[in-house]
């Protein structure tokens, strides 16, 4: 898995097609793996002095959320040091391990930065938990999973353990499932499909479809998942990651939805047609 990383960090670097973000999801250490895609980059050769990425480069600007919580102060230092180190011959290259371990203030004041990237600065972070990072900051990543674990296939059942559900919810949720693996084929053509199956199964009395949609578009479902059903999904997201920006968009729709819905007072039609219509103009 680490060979074919580096395979494809070398085939960007030599195509000069190199993203300016990407997150690493991983459950173990992935040091040399970081060393190796830094070397990739800058066509260098260096080490790790201590097993420690600090004062490798002086074109490298290390963050490290492994010991401590990040600080929004870090960010800013770090950022504003990138911005001035002009080597023309290297990229500057800013390295935040576990950005999960951020607060909220930090992440906002970081997704400022990656909004308006600059061309010499590439940002490589890691995260073991993908789900606390803000959709908005993993939707502009290139997000690249390390050491999977070769899990043996969970049943639906297994899956689904913590939704309580009848044999003819479960029907419902494996359409659901096959509607949106379809529009993930082909959007234009099986858009409404999807859109009409929700229309006429997402009721107040049908609420955990929304609870299952979220479950599924989560990306360490989709990504880790061993289940046969999700299968498809995850394939066909692997082959193309621009699908993933899609399924973010998508789960944050959900994620408003259920809490419009959750307020007193809240008319559960008028929020599902809003919520369609939003869908809708995600995937056109």
């Amino acid at each position: 898995m680490n060979t074919e990383i580096l395979d494809i960090f070398l085939k960007l670097n030599k195509s000069n097609k190199l993203a300016h973000f990407y997150l690493f999801k991983h459950t173990n250490k992935i040091d040399d793996l970081l060393l190796n895609i830094i070397n990739i980059i800058n066509n260098s050769s260096l080490k790790l002095i201590d097993n420690s990425f600090d004062n490798l480069s002086t074109n490298i600007f290390f963050i490290d959320g492994s010991k401590e919580t990040i600080k929004k102060q870090n960010i800013q230092d770090v950022f504003y040091k990138s911005q001035f180190k002009n080597d023309t011959n290297l990229k500057n290259i800013i390295l935040i391990k576990d950005i999960d371990n951020a607060a909220a203030i930090t992440i906002n004041g970081f997704l400022k930065f990656i909004e308006e990237p600059l061309e010499n600065i590439i940002i490589l972070a890691t995260t073991k938990n993908i789900n606390k990072i803000l959709p908005t900051i993993i939707s502009r990543a290139q997000i690249i999973s390390v050491n999977l674990k070769n899990n043996p296939q969970n049943s639906f059942n297994d899956w689904t353990k913590d939704i309580k559900l009848d044999e003819n919810q479960i029907l419902l949720i494996k359409e659901l499932i096959k509607k949106l693996e379809n529009l993930l084929i082909n959007s234009q053509l099986n858009l409404e499909f999807l859109i009409s199956f929700l229309k006429d199964n997402l009721t107040s009395e049908n609420k955990f479809l929304l609870d299952v949609l979220q479950k599924i578009l989560l990306p360490d479902e989709i990504l880790e998942s061993n289940v046969k059903e999700l299968n498809q999904i995850k394939k066909f997201i692997l082959k193309k990651p621009k699908l993933l920006e899609k399924i973010i968009l998508t789960l944050q729709l959900c994620i408003t939805f259920s809490e419009n819905i959750s307020t007193i007072n809240a008319n559960f039609e008028i929020q599902k047609t809003a919520f369609l219509i939003k869908l809708r103009r995600i995937y056109e």
